[in-house]
């Protein structure tokens, strides 16, 4: 029933992958192993193979192309791209097969492997996205089981893989395959799935080849291609011919726009925005009580003036960040001006709400992993705190210097600072609860991760408050 291809960039945790696939995957369906052997390191006498198996000494081709050559020899109907080190779970594969539509490709819930221990780690990917740069990252939007793209393990139809015209030919050894192949899938009229009862762990991808995803720029996104490259600093010569990529079936039902419209609205909203802000001031307002002492005129000569929540009805900003389906669906200004999570959370009905259905056109962001702070690039870390979330979008506007007004969460002996201005005023301390103190710590260290990142970035964040 199905050829499971597997690249195999060296001869590491090859055995441990394929004696966990033939443990983990009912007998009936293990019909084919192919290997893509890139360096010619693998011996097939020491490995748990068969006489209908295969070893492809691939001689440093790169993925896609080993995977496409893989392909033709394949004897299934079913084609599994997978790659070592991999960990499977028990009962992976029928999920990933069952009612497999002609023209769909999937992938399943990937974790974080640890090869030491071979043990899955709590992080997973759930769906898989663009970020600004284009490259792949953990989408947190997941209303359905569809997704802009599949990752790390690829399940396609043979015949349908054929007609896409499989992997890009013309790419190099490097990442960038399984967007090839997600955005041909989608263009050509299928689908993508996330299949989230099967779990498989892997090692994410953490090197790019920005040669394979200009080859992708320059043939589907066009008119961003310089926003791509200002993002990588670069401009690879002689990526080859495109038209190996534009061309690959004789009907193509959507385009990449329709793609970013669809699967991806939040990705042009951030990309275009990305260093806007160079040589400027900007101003952070958050909602503490020590705006009670701040003089309009020491937020508005900056330059950009970032409101969160409700700060807009007092000074005039020039974006408002709000991560409340409560608090955006009373604000009273223009979508365009309005930055939000592409998940609002109801904190009333306790749910969550797409940012596209309920306010179109508002320049959307994604969260990255809770509470951890990767770069400044979206997907922003979600810290759970819309103060923090916007002096993130501060920094990823690249200004050259930021001003925070209105930090208030304090923690002075173990106790909280109160909210209400009259009761500290004159020196008293709220008696607050561990809750309370728990949540301000939480800004503080929020604040200090993201002030170790403006420090890497040479922007000079100045805090304005009330102590």
């Amino acid at each position: 029933m199905c050829t499971f291809i597997i690249y195999c960039h060296d001869d590491q945790f090859v055995s441990e992958t394929l004696h966990d696939l033939i443990d983990k995957t009912p007998p009936a369906y293990l019909k084919q192993i192919i290997l893509c052997d890139e360096k010619g390191l693998l011996n097939k006498d020491k490995l748990p193979l068969t006489h209908w198996d295969y070893i492809f000494h691939t001689n440093n081709i790169g993925k896609s192309r080993a995977y496409n050559f893989a392909a033709e020899t394949a004897t299934e109907n079913t084609l599994i791209f997978l790659q070592t080190p991999t960990k499977f779970s028990q009962d992976w594969l029928p999920p990933l097969l069952e009612q497999l539509p002609p023209t769909a490709l999937r992938s399943p819930t990937a974790y974080n492997l640890d090869t030491n221990l071979w043990a899955s780690e709590n992080k997973h990917w759930t769906r898989y996205g663009l970020r600004w740069d284009f490259t792949v990252h953990n989408r947190k939007f997941r209303p359905t089981k569809w997704s802009p793209l599949a990752a790390n393990c690829l399940v396609i139809n043979k015949e349908f893989f054929h007609t896409i015209h499989g992997f890009d030919q013309g790419s190099q050894i490097g990442p960038g395959d399984n967007i090839c192949l997600s955005l041909k899938t989608w263009m050509a009229g299928g689908e993508v799935q996330i299949i989230d009862n099967s779990h498989i762990s892997i090692v994410p991808e953490t090197n790019t080849n920005h040669y394979n995803l200009a080859r992708l720029v320059e043939a589907w996104f066009p008119k961003h291609t310089t926003h791509f490259y200002n993002a990588i600093g670069q401009k690879p010569t002689n990526i080859g011919r495109i038209d190996q990529l534009t061309q690959f079936t004789d009907t193509i039902e959507h385009d990449a726009d329709w793609w970013i419209e669809n699967l991806q609205p939040e990705l042009l909203g951030t990309m275009v925005l990305r260093g806007t802000a160079h040589g400027k001031r900007i101003a952070v307002v958050g909602d503490g009580p020590s705006l009670n002492y701040t003089t309009p005129s020491m937020i508005n000569n900056h330059d950009i003036v970032i409101g969160v929540d409700y700060i807009h009805q007092i000074f005039d900003c020039d974006y408002v960040v709000s991560q409340s389906v409560d608090v955006v669906s009373q604000l009273e200004i223009p979508f365009s001006r309005l930055v939000v999570p592409i998940v609002l959370e109801h904190r009333v009905a306790g749910q969550f709400v797409s940012a596209m259905e309920m306010v179109p056109g508002a320049i959307q962001l994604e969260l990255g992993e809770f509470g951890q702070l990767e770069s400044m690039s979206p997907p922003f870390c979600n810290f759970d705190n819309t103060t923090l979330l916007a002096l993130h979008f501060a920094l990823f506007l690249g200004p050259s210097t930021i001003t925070l007004f209105g930090c208030d969460n304090k923690i002075i002996d173990g106790r909280s600072h109160t909210s209400l201005l009259e009761q500290y005023a004159s020196g008293e301390i709220w008696a607050d609860s561990e809750q309370t103190r728990n949540k301000f710590n939480f800004y503080e260290v929020g604040l200090g991760r993201l002030g170790k990142l403006a420090l890497q970035l040479n922007i000079p964040i100045l805090r304005v408050g009330h102590v």
